[in-house]
């Protein structure tokens, strides 16, 4: 099968053959309908995930796949799906979220006519204002990096870019989003905005835990993130402080509903908010002090609350 040469899909994957199944089941036809080639990066999984692809591949001539001698972190996993293709363009898309018909019609369209470093494209409609545009880097950081830290919101520029490399990135989360920014940047390069969205694809069960959902919430959530964007190079410390706020807004993980949500896993704390304030403060300004009142807040009734919210919403 001859691929698409403009545009390919990656997806990096690790133990999640349940949601990956989902995933190629919402888009290895639409693919195959446009020539565009899937290379699913499996980092190593022991939950079946060779043997699933090895069927979906038996199916469909544009989907490939390599699994990992060794479990080589998801930093690395990252950078070697992204470098496997030699399209134009390479999509790397989280293996939960979904791209309808129209946004693949659109990112196509704009391939033809235009070539940025970058494509961003929008994240659950989080950003309504904005038309499809180009943007400059100190624009990109500081009205939209909230965007940047979803690695499915982003489309590579391969014929310009050549190999991506993350390997001088010491931040082990949000390496792709210090890639762009520096790469924007040092090119003196401008972004293309698609102000359509990608959305959480559809799962039939209860998607497994994240970072967000785990003791080190605040430290990937909150420091990681600040971090991340300190370590970027040629920007202003006026779009450094704005970009530090853009992540909680993306996530709503330090507002009220978010502490409560925190609160009611049992992840919230006087001590944890002592331990990251000078953070929290960066991301959500002096907002953070309603985090000590939610914190002293009983957990069972909070837990119950949650788990009535969550069958609600399966329904």
């Amino acid at each position: 099968m001859i691929f698409n040469k403009n545009l390919a899909i990656v997806v990096p994957t690790y133990n999640r053959a349940q949601i990956l199944k989902v995933w190629l089941e919402c888009h290895a036809q639409l693919m195959f309908s446009k020539n565009i080639q899937i290379h699913i990066q499996d980092n190593r999984s022991t939950d079946g995930t060779k043997q699933l692809l090895e069927e979906w591949k038996k199916r469909f001539e544009n989907i490939t796949f390599e699994t990992n001698k060794k479990n080589i972190g998801p930093k690395k996993n990252l950078q070697k799906a992204i470098n496997t293709s030699d399209s134009r363009f390479v999509w790397m898309v989280g293996d939960s979220y979904f791209i309808s018909r129209e946004l693949i019609n659109k990112i196509l369209l704009k391939i033809k006519s235009h070539s940025p470093l970058f494509f961003i494209i929008n994240l659950k409609e989080h950003i309504k204002i904005l038309k499809d545009k180009y943007m400059q880097a100190d624009f990109v950081c500081e009205k939209i990096s909230g965007v940047l830290s979803c690695i499915s919101c982003i489309i590579y520029n391969k014929d310009k870019l050549g190999n991506i490399n993350f390997k001088n990135i010491s931040i082990s989360y949000f390496p792709h989003t210090v890639y762009i920014l520096d790469q924007l940047k040092n090119h003196n390069s401008k972004a293309y905005w698609i102000s359509s969205s990608i959305y959480k694809l559809s799962l039939p069960y209860q998607e497994k835990k994240n970072w967000a959902n785990t003791s080190f919430v605040f430290e990937i959530g909150c420091k990681n993130w600040i971090d991340s964007i300190n370590s970027i190079i040629g920007y202003s410390s006026k779009s450094k402080k704005k970009a530090f706020k853009l992540f909680s807004d993306i996530t709503n993980l330090f507002s009220w509903k978010g502490g409560l949500w925190l609160r009611a896993q049992g992840l919230l704390t006087i001590n944890k908010i002592k331990n990251y304030k000078i953070y929290l403060n960066k991301s959500v300004g002096k907002k953070y002090l309603m985090l000590y009142f939610i914190a002293i807040l009983p957990v069972f009734p909070l837990k119950v609350l949650k788990k009535i919210y969550d069958q609600c919403l399966k329904k």
